[in-house]
């Protein structure tokens, strides 16, 4: 009869409806691996985004010191321009000072071809002289090169009208 009772008892607890605490227990599991796959996937996410982030940043990084030096490659071929036309109008130390200062913007880690204009810049010296025309043609002759070296972007062309 003993045997009896236990069955039964076990089948009445395998057809009873399982308790509250079973139920928040499951829930609270179930909610815990929601809450824990959602973290996990934003944090993969974010990661990803992260990476594609710090690859943009070092690409800007090195786009922006590529145009900077431009930059100062130009200011320097301006500077020539300008110690042409302050020598044309005789102002000698104007136009040497014009010279100094693009070559102190040529200096390293320029290319060799301009760290050479550079050089070329800096043992230039104008002086006052009746003869203007071999020191203007020095001053050219840089101009040359440094144009040869940076040529001009061509332009896009206009679009036609309608």
């Amino acid at each position: 009869m003993t045997k009896d009772l236990e069955a039964k008892d076990r089948e009445a607890l395998a057809q009873a409806p399982p308790s509250r605490a079973k139920k928040y227990l499951w829930t609270f599991a179930g909610l815990v691996v929601a809450v824990g796959g959602a973290y996990g996937g934003g944090r993969l996410q974010m990661q990803s985004e992260l990476t594609t982030a710090r690859h943009e940043l070092q690409a800007s990084t090195q786009l922006q010191a590529s145009q900077r030096r431009e930059l100062v490659e130009l200011e320097a071929r301006r500077r020539i321009h300008l110690a042409i036309i302050e020598l044309d109008q005789n102002n000698f130390g104007t136009a040497q000072e014009h010279v100094r200062a693009g070559a102190a913007l040529l200096q390293p880690p320029a290319s060799a071809d301009v760290a050479a204009l550079g050089a070329a810049m800096r043992t230039l010296e104008l002086a006052p002289s009746v003869e203007l025309v071999g020191q203007r043609q020095a001053l050219l002759q840089l101009a040359s090169k440094f144009d040869a070296l940076r040529p001009p972007k061509s332009s896009p062309s206009p679009s036609p009208s309608p």
